[in-house]
């Protein structure tokens, strides 16, 4: 597994808690239904412990020290 160093709560310098210690990326996978043609969008739920707990939103999570903001984004295989 790789190393989490990320991982972690910071705050910003207007007192705001927020999840990613070297920022954090996030994934926004968006589709329109092939049979009303209504655009879907692809959301998960937050876990009770973090920030909005509960609250639905796109995938994502903590960056690594060594990340840009681009390798943050991409897929792990």
């Amino acid at each position: 597994m790789a190393d989490r160093d990320g991982n972690g709560w910071v705050t910003c310098d207007q007192g705001h808690r927020h999840w990613g210690r070297f920022g954090a990326a996030g994934l926004l996978a968006y589709a329109p239904d092939p049979v009303d043609g209504i655009l879907r969008v692809l959301l998960q739920r937050r876990s009770r412990w973090g920030n909005y707990g509960g609250a639905w939103g796109p995938p994502g999570g903590a960056r690594f020290c060594h990340e840009c903001v681009v390798a943050a984004g991409e897929l792990e295989s």
